[in-house]
């Protein structure tokens, strides 16, 4: 009997472990999920700015744009952050391009209606970047948490997929240089 008390106990503390692991992946998932609400958000407020800047905008480069920006806003979900970001880089570049034509045209250089715009995108840089290291602060600390015993085997069954990360592109390391000294001579 005593035995078989033993074994009961022993299941059921293996079955709690279970469950509070089972609980902090979800609610790990739940925080990544928030955080990426903010980021969301975020990118929705600077897709109506650059929208309100499409509007008075006069460049044969407002096209694409408008083009990058229907992609951008089209991509934002939470299942693919970095085809999200993949769109964002896209929309900058072609921003970029629209706010350098729109600098060489003497016409739209003192046109407040276009600075106005600008000014509150620069604004949001910030909280944006800021907002997109809290996701993938929360989405880090979820893949170790679910890459952990028994993480795995209870993401596997209760379906709960992995999380990609926003993709922020860092310039790349500069290549380290091996120093291969002659044969025979100290390194």
């Amino acid at each position: 009997m005593p035995v078989a008390l033993i074994v009961v106990l022993a299941l059921l503390l293996v079955l709690a472990g279970a469950a509070a692991d089972l609980f902090i992946l979800i609610a790990g998932r739940n925080r990544a999920a928030h955080s990426w609400r903010t980021v969301d958000t975020l990118l929705q407020r600077r897709h109506t700015l650059i929208g309100m800047l499409l509007d008075d905008a006069r460049s044969p480069e407002a096209g694409p744009v408008r083009a990058a920006r229907r992609a951008a806003i089209s991509a934002g979900v939470l299942t693919d952050p970095a085809g999200t970001c993949r769109a964002e880089e896209h929309l900058t570049a072609t921003l970029t391009r629209l706010v350098d034509a729109a600098g060489r045209d003497p016409g739209l250089r003192g046109d407040a209606r276009l600075h106005a715009p600008l000014d509150r995108l620069r604004a949001l840089d910030e909280p944006l970047r800021a907002a997109v290291d809290d996701f993938n602060g929360q989405v880090t600390a979820y893949r170790r948490t679910a890459s952990r015993f028994p993480g795995p085997l209870l993401a596997s069954a209760f379906d709960l997929r992995p999380l990609s990360a926003y993709a922020v592109s860092e310039p790349a390391p500069e290549p380290r240089r091996s120093i291969v000294a002659p044969a025979g001579e100290p390194a």
